[in-house]
């Protein structure tokens, strides 16, 4: 039994080591592979005092990756943006001028301060996995390495978008969460990474923040896991945090940003395909002679109306809420069922198609990576891009829950479950919530936290498959 446990032991260091060796040398090497910028890395960057060395538009956006920037003052929320992503972004730039020019940051310093906090999950994931079945923990390393080691969300790393925080600290969370409730007293730093991965993870994004008060609401049954006031003091002060900066990330969007998510919403969503986009004008309290928008974007150049002019903004801003547009799918479920719809067929496209590559030798504009891309390739080729499919594989996933919720011995054992639900509904919400909010626009864009739960669960199954086959060999032996 000592040996299975020091083979265990080692087993996370292994995992851990294994993780920073393969990031390290897709991720590193010129010429790095990362994510071209959309034009959503301005939302970013003055607040972390970068800015591009090149005037060239070809060479910042879309076709290739930008591996070095220049270094100016930091303007506070200078994108108009709240995000937790700033922090770790200084943090990289702060490093970066430790080992180079203080004018010029490198993004590989950020990449890596993503890979040690990967390699924090793998630990964790491991020793959680380990403490119930050793078996299913050497499952549990293949399947986060092939999984989530993938490019599709590794290239991410080397950029400025907000998905790499989402994926690295629900991560956490998930890791954190399978230790705390695997230890006979849950470790004090088990609680703290588990809260900064809550934090960083419910910052990140406005579209996180749903998910983040769900977070939030774990504190409430993570604190009972131990007795002592320093335990329940932390859990207390980060429900707090959590719940503040989901609200922080709510109110402080930029007006901007929000009457383009309206736009979308309505012109890009409910209007696209839409048999009477007079008849819906009308319902949402907006004029029917707009219904010449409908099927536009909010980025094209031409429109048969001026929708850049202070009054149309300001009645797209003043008309058009999140309960309006809700409201209106409930009236027409066959409407929502048509864009989840679509909703599935982009739901597992990972890549974006943006450039993969920075400028160098031998590399070509928007060229795509097919390194260690497995997984992603997979997921789009193989799986079933129907609602349907995503209906069925929630249904089962929570019916799983539901009836290990019902056999479970202790409290533990029930707020893992309850984890994972929370891993369930916000994947459900997140699948619904980007047609919503933001129409058709980068729909599979959006869907990342829907594809980031769908895979925590893809790989979750054959591990509880490995432990449940592993205890019952174990029990007929004996």
């Amino acid at each position: 039994m000592l040996k299975n446990n020091k083979e265990g032991f080692r087993l996370e260091y292994i995992a851990a080591a294994a993780v920073i060796l393969l990031l390290s040398l897709i991720l590193l090497p010129r010429p790095i592979i990362g994510v071209a910028d959309n034009g959503d890395f301005a939302r970013i960057m003055n607040s972390a005092g970068l800015h591009y060395l090149t005037d060239d538009f070809n060479e910042r956006y879309f076709g290739y990756v930008n591996r070095l920037y220049g270094i100016g003052p930091v303007v506070p929320f200078g994108g108009g943006y709240f995000s937790t992503q700033i922090l770790p972004v200084l943090l990289a730039v702060l490093i970066s001028g430790l080992f180079s020019n203080m004018a010029v940051f490198d993004i590989r310093f950020l990449a890596v301060l993503y890979i040690l906090i990967m390699a924090a999950v793998s630990f964790y994931i491991v020793r959680g996995i380990r403490k119930r079945s050793a078996p299913a923990a050497l499952f549990a390393v293949l399947l986060f390495i092939f999984i989530f080691c993938d490019t599709a969300y590794t290239s991410y790393f080397n950029s400025l978008y907000g998905e790499p925080v989402t994926f690295v600290f629900l991560l956490l969370m998930t890791a954190t969460a399978l230790t705390m409730t695997a230890e006979e007293k849950p470790s004090m730093s088990a609680l703290i990474l588990f809260s900064a991965g809550a934090f960083f993870f419910a910052g990140a994004k406005v579209q996180n923040v749903p998910a983040g008060v769900l977070a939030a609401l774990m504190f409430l049954r993570i604190s009972s896991l131990r007795t002592d006031k320093r335990w329940r003091v932390i859990s207390s002060v980060s429900a707090a945090a959590v719940i503040l900066v989901s609200i922080a990330g709510y109110i402080c969007v930029a007006r901007d940003i929000k009457i383009c998510n309206k736009y979308q919403t309505v012109f890009f969503g409910i209007l696209k395909g839409s048999g009477d986009p007079q008849g819906d004008l009308e319902e949402l309290g907006l004029d029917p002679s707009l219904a010449v928008l409908a099927g536009t974007n909010y980025f094209m150049k031409d429109y048969p109306v001026d929708i850049r002019t202070p009054e149309f903004q300001k009645k797209i801003d003043e008309k058009v809420n999140h309960t309006k547009v809700a409201g209106f799918y409930i009236r027409h479920p066959d409407r929502l069922l048509e864009k989840l719809e679509i909703s599935a067929y982009y739901g597992f496209k990972l890549n974006q198609e943006f450039g993969n590559y920075e400028k160098y030798k031998d590399t070509g504009y928007k060229q795509v990576t097919n390194v260690f891309s497995n997984w992603s390739r997979m997921k789009m080729e193989v799986l079933p891009h129907t609602l349907l499919f995503v209906l069925c594989f929630f249904a089962l996933v929570l019916a799983v829950l539901i009836y290990e919720y019902g056999r479970a011995k202790d409290a533990k054992s029930r707020l893992l479950i309850e984890f994972f639900g929370f891993i369930a509904l916000t994947g459900i919400m997140q699948f619904i919530l980007p047609v919503i909010g933001d129409g058709e626009a980068d729909l599979s864009k959006h869907l990342f936290l829907f594809n980031v739960c769908f895979d925590i669960f893809a790989a979750a199954a054959p591990v509880y498959a490995a432990a449940k086959i592993a205890a019952h060999a174990g029990h007929s032996s004996s």
